[in-house]
């Protein structure tokens, strides 16, 4: 959060948690990582309303 939401750079991150920079790099990417498998796992339906078809994204 504090990295991509609030835009603190890895050193301001590292400072504000009492973690070395490595492992806030190593953090984010474990958390980026599981991000991004949560949402491929999801089916989205989307829903055209001009013609009122339903598509379902997985």
């Amino acid at each position: 959060m504090l990295k991509d939401v609030q835009e603190y750079s890895s050193p301001e991150v590292a400072a504000k948690l009492g973690i070395t920079v490595q492992a806030v790099k190593s953090r984010l990417h474990r958390a980026r990582t599981i991000i991004k498998e949560q949402i491929n796992s999801q089916k989205f339906l989307i829903f055209n309303s001009t013609t009122g078809e339903h598509y379902v994204l997985s």
